[in-house]
């Protein structure tokens, strides 16, 4: 069952309160939104036969199970958003430890209130002879540093039933046969508490009961942080009045223990099991002292019902009996009793160990870590003893022996742990299955649709999490690995062992999708045991902008489904009997990788076809010393990759994709032969074309950035003005004969139709503006998003070069389409003096620096757009003008002399410290001006920025009084 709690409504203001004080009444009084009619339920009728039972040995003789007191260890799991313990979500402990006071003087009844029981309810107001402990040691056998406290940062504000029940249940969960788990975080939509219900072996509950029931991955109590803690044991001001005695969770694990609402949640024609709580027509609100309803005076008092905290104060004898029934015959409830985390001693040590593997073949090893707690400063562990049934050898003293298992069956694992203070043994049942995977099984798959994974499969590192996203939008369900923390963290999906006897080719697929994040190397590596997990080697990795499938994006954090990527590997098992595979997730900080729709099978050699070989490389056309990122696009069942680069770096390679390097001139030929054990073919062809050249580039070092002008518009690329292109101002000076084409660096892309495009476009210069058009290129949005994933340059290669022109703009042009909203976006740089142009919705060309309408002040930017030339005329390096012009005097007053040799000054540009153009001086029309006059320019520090035939120098002025 679930029980959910409204939160209450609080105004701030007093008129606001008068207003809708109606408003606030409804919804302050849904304590729980408990509707389920349960008069059939089969849990029901098995537990009310067996409190009869009880009952009818009570009538004959009282026993030590009676009067024995229940003890059940609880973790309370604070789910906060990273704010400092004891602010926000991230409660105190003094309010967790308030709240847990407060919840066994409740099922003690040591309650203060007790006083106010209706007299007419004393008689049947009862002790439970229930108690919670505080759990002191983590599933993992660690001393926790909070008594019973574990603390998780969910990285979220507020958190849906939903959600919080598939991504944060399963991956904070602790051993629900040894815990309580509560939870306790900010929920949404009015939520102040919900449970899970109990279950009785044998019965298969056809009502809505099942419905409500906990899996191991789900079962416990969440309650919202403004409704845990008890004021009466301190000021806890986040709490709500209404709520604020810690009944709420009081409530709630009566539900966890198999109580239902007194009122049955109905008419008086339904009940709630108990028979000395009075018949009452659906719930009590606020606190109704003395309502009557179905013929009897209602005990709005009790726990069970939706009054406020104040009012409530008892639990019933039979409700006590019915717990206590629950504890002694439901799964997962009865284990509760005799868990060890809450009988940890004082002084002492507590045994608990683990195995690196529980599911092994005949034959094969284990080795198991003792993991003892010690408790009290001077406690010291004497000795360890193992027991091993059937296991060689089948005792230890050993810390961590190493055991191999050679006949099948499942066996126990016992540990007797012996200090100064005591002796503490820990008997794991059933802890070691050994066996030969079922040779039936010729498949697997883990989909993650649901919260618990598949039988056989097991996660590994706190990083991974489920979500409700799936794979390419067809699923409900995926892992992932959150990225952004822990450095180098790892991570595991382990599969099972699979019968992989007389096949030929294991088949690998899944579905991936990861946001590429610039210096950052998270990594996803799949491995392959064919020893039933005792050695395993790599069989495929990628990581870093290799690994990208989708698209940066300020305004979208989960992959839509045009950001996932299906995987598809084959593997050569013909001389292997078992296989076994790592999903290996390495975290360096960077974004949540999600997995999805893992499929495992074995083909039979028949079944085994021939591959189509191809492969992509991109770009085709390269500068002397650049890459190219190579990708093997084969179709069929490839199994091994040899890869052979003429005049490459690396020469050969066995990778799917990499990257090769060329440094000299010339076309170069590329060879790529796949085989399988069947089949052999092999593609070769003239794929690379290296010339002797460079970029252009006025962005310099400057920090490449996306410029919005508004939500989602983007300065660089598509926006709400409808600018129709973008374009950058260059000059060559004559140096370079050949214009190819450029890259450009394009920061985002939207993609709703493959076939989009945009224009690459070389304008001629006329009057100091892009004029005609010189040559265009149509450029796929598709293959800028392969390249705005990968966090590269796309090189956009003119089908024919052109004359290179002395200046000249370079940029796209955009389009429009009124039936979707593609977009793309180039990225900037922050500039001295501005390069970027644009052509408005009018058809007027402009510069960034050019007050807009539309746009709030004014850009000097240049765009990530640089233009690729050869061959060049006569080798410069970038500092050759620099060196080649003189200033002098230097500080000086009013003028400045020039001395320049072996270049051609074009002009001169000073910019004042704040970056502003005070002065230009044009050098083609008085070429033989050898000073620059400075007589209204007042003191301090300039730049002059000299245009030359040779590149460009920037020299540092100082003017004084």
């Amino acid at each position: 069952m679930i029980s959910v709690l409204s939160k209450a409504l609080f105004s701030v203001f007093l008129t606001l309160f008068f207003t809708f004080s109606l408003l606030a009444q409804v919804i302050e009084e849904r304590r729980c939104n408990l509707e389920m009619t349960v008069p059939n339920s089969e849990f029901q009728q098995k537990l009310t036969q067996l409190v009869q039972e009880k009952k009818k040995k009570q009538a004959a003789f009282r026993t030590e199970e009676d009067q024995e007191i229940y003890r059940l260890p609880v973790v309370f799991h604070i789910i906060h958003q990273g704010e400092p313990i004891g602010t926000g979500t991230n409660l105190s402990a003094e309010q967790i430890y308030s709240q847990f006071q407060a919840l066994n003087l409740d099922f003690r009844r040591l309650n203060p209130d007790t006083v106010r029981t209706p007299i007419r309810f004393k008689p049947v107001a009862s002790d439970t002879r229930i108690e919670f402990v505080l759990a002191r040691i983590d599933p993992a056998g660690k001393i926790l540093e909070e008594a019973g406290i574990h603390r998780y940062n969910g990285q979220k504000s507020q958190w849906t039933q939903s959600d919080f029940n598939q991504i944060i249940k399963p991956i904070t969960i602790w051993d629900t046969d040894s815990y309580v788990n509560i939870w306790v975080t900010n929920m949404a939509g009015g939520i102040l508490g919900v449970a899970t219900l109990p279950i009785l072996s044998g019965v298969q509950e056809t009502t809505n009961w099942a419905n409500f029931v906990g899996t191991e991955s789900t079962d416990g109590v969440i309650v919202d942080f403004n409704a845990f803690g008890s004021n009466s044991r301190g000021n806890f001001f986040s709490i709500s009045p209404k709520y604020n005695l810690g009944r709420t969770l009081t409530h709630e694990i009566g539900h966890f223990l198999g109580l239902l609402h007194i009122s049955g949640d109905g008419g008086c024609n339904v009940d709630d099991f108990c028979e000395d709580t009075p018949l009452q027509s659906n719930n009590s609100f606020n606190c109704q002292t003395g309502r009557v309803s179905c013929g009897n005076i209602n005990m709005v008092e009790n726990y069970m019902d939706y009054s406020d905290d104040s009012c409530l104060n008892l639990f019933t004898k039979e409700q006590a009996l019915r717990m206590r029934t629950v504890l002694e015959n439901s799964p997962r409830r009865v284990s509760l009793r005799f868990s060890r985390v809450g009988n940890i001693p004082a002084n002492g040590a507590y045994a608990y160990f683990e195995a690196t593997e529980r599911n092994l073949c005949p034959s094969q090893t284990a080795v198991f870590t003792q993991k003892a707690a010690i408790f009290g400063a001077n406690t010291k562990i004497e000795s360890f003893q193992w027991f091993f049934p059937n296991g060689t050898p089948s005792s230890s003293t050993l810390p961590n022996p190493r055991v191999r298992y050679t006949q099948s069956g499942t066996y126990d694992v016992i540990l007797i742990v012996r200090s100064n203070f005591n002796t503490d043994t820990l008997i794991r049942k059933n802890y070691v299955r050994i066996a030969l995977p079922d040779a039936n099984i010729r498949a697997l798959q883990q989909n993650f649709e649901n919260l618990a994974l598949i039988d056989g499969w097991r996660i590994t590192g706190n990083s991974w999490g489920r979500t409700n996203i799936g794979g390419f939008g067809l699923s409900t369900g995926s892992f992932l690995a959150t990225n952004t923390k822990d450095r180098d963290k790892i991570s595991t999906i382990i599969s099972p062992i699979l019968n992989t006897q007389n096949k030929s080719l294991l088949h690998i697929t899944f579905d991936m999708s990861y946001r590429a994040i610039a210096g950052k190397t998270d990594s996803l590596e799949i491995m392959l045991s064919n020893d039933c997990g005792e050695s395993f080697k790599t069989i495929w990795k990628q990581g870093g902008n290799f690994l990208g499938t989708a698209v940066q994006s300020l305004f979208r954090t989960t992959p839509r489904n045009n950001d996932w990527e299906k995987v598809n590997l084959f593997v050569d098992i013909s001389k292997a009997a078992t296989a076994r595979l790592i999903f290996k997730n390495i975290n360096y900080e960077g974004s949540s990788l999600y997995i999805d729709n893992i499929a495992i099978t074995t083909l039979d050699e028949s079944q085994v076809i021939q591959a189509n070989v191809d492969f992509q490389i991109v770009p085709n056309f390269l500068l002397k010393n650049e890459s190219a990122i190579v990708k093997e696009n084969v179709q069929g069942m490839p199994v091994n990759f040899n890869w052979n680069f003429a005049d490459g770096l690396p020469s050969t390679s066995t990778e799917r994709i990499l990257s090769v390097k060329y440094t000299s001139e010339g076309r170069k030929n590329i060879s790529l032969k796949v085989d399988n054990m069947r089949f052999q073919n092999e593609v070769s062809k003239q794929a690379v074309q290296v010339v002797a050249g460079n970029k252009l580039s006025n962005t310099g070092s400057k920090k490449l950035e996306i410029k919005f002008i508004g939500t989602n518009n983007y300065l660089a690329g598509h926006n709400t003005l409808f600018d129709r292109a973008k374009a950058e101002h260059f000059t060559d000076f004559g140096k370079y004969e050949l214009l190819h084409g450029a890259d450009i660096f394009f920061g985002y892309v939207e993609i709703f139709n493959n076939l989009s495009e945009v224009t690459f476009t070389v304008w001629s210069e006329q009057n100091g503006k892009p004029s005609q058009v010189l040559a265009t290129k149509k450029l796929l949005l598709s293959d800028i998003k392969r390249d705005v994933v990968r966090r590269q340059p796309t090189r956009i290669i003119l089908d024919s070069p052109i004359p290179a022109p002395e200046s000249f703009f370079a940029g796209i042009q955009l389009n429009y389409s009124p039936f979707s909203n593609e977009k793309v976006a180039i990225y900037t740089a922050e500039t001295l003096r501005n390069t970027a142009w644009e052509l408005t919705a009018q058809n007027i060309w402009q510069q960034y620096n050019e007050p807009v309408v539309g746009k709030t002040g004014t850009f000097a930017f240049a765009h990530a757009i640089y233009p690729i030339l050869s061959p060049e005329k006569g080798q410069y390096d970038k500092d050759f003008a620099s060196r080649k012009i003189l200033l002098y005097p230097n500080p000086t007053t009013q003028s400045v002399n020039i001395d320049y040799k072996e270049v051609k000054i074009l002009t001169c540009q000073i910019y004042n410290s704040m970056g502003q153009l005070v002065k230009k001086q044009d050098f083609e029309q008085l070429a033989t001006l050898t000073k620059i006059e400075f007589p209204t320019m007042s003191a301090g520090i300039y730049l002059l920025v000299f245009e030359t035939d040779k590149g460009v120098a920037v020299k540092k002025l100082i003017l004084v009084e």
